[in-house]
């Protein structure tokens, strides 16, 4: 066959991994003063296979508050 293209299945795969840091700090306008806050720190690795074989993988870190 001239086109094999078409028997190349690409899969995607998503890992995520967070860590919760409880002892990150800010500043508060209001208090005038620095506070402790809980920031969540999402790793967030997503790998492409062109059948088996690994083409590409993307790694994105995410902030966000605790839940």
């Amino acid at each position: 066959g001239s086109n094999d293209y078409d028997s190349l299945t690409y899969t995607q795969e998503v890992n995520t991994d967070c860590v919760r840091n409880n002892n990150d700090k800010v500043w508060s306008r209001e208090s005038e003063s620095m506070i402790n806050v809980c920031v969540s720190i999402c790793t967030v690795t997503t790998n492409i296979y062109e059948g088996d074989e690994l083409i590409k993988t993307n790694v994105q870190k995410k902030h966000g508050d605790c839940e």
